[in-house]
């Protein structure tokens, strides 16, 4: 089955919504909500990318050199999914805020 993308005109209506998970996905479980945003696969075809609201691993790091002592913390890139405009009506639904 080929995938069916959106324009940009309607995958742009979309941009900033917030979305939920109908169902589980590999790392993310049903009802996770996400924000809206777009990306562009080929001339027309734009895919919604959703940026998942899950937990991010932060880490932290600590070194003393003589008398200094160094500070951090990282914290790992936001969890994303692409989803072609069949697989977002099929997988996720709008949630209003």
């Amino acid at each position: 089955m080929k995938p069916v993308f959106f324009t940009e005109p309607e995958a742009q209506s979309h941009v900033g919504e917030h979305i939920q998970a109908r169902s589980d996905f590999p790392s993310v479980p049903a009802g996770t909500v996400g924000r809206a945003c777009t990306r562009k696969v080929e001339s027309n075809a734009w895919v919604l990318r959703v940026e998942w609201a899950l937990p991010r691993k932060r880490s932290q790091y600590f070194a003393t050199i003589v008398n200094v002592s160094f500070n951090f913390e990282t914290q790992a890139a936001p969890m994303t999914d692409d989803f072609s405009k069949d697989e977002f009506q099929r997988l996720l639904e709008p949630r209003p805020m």
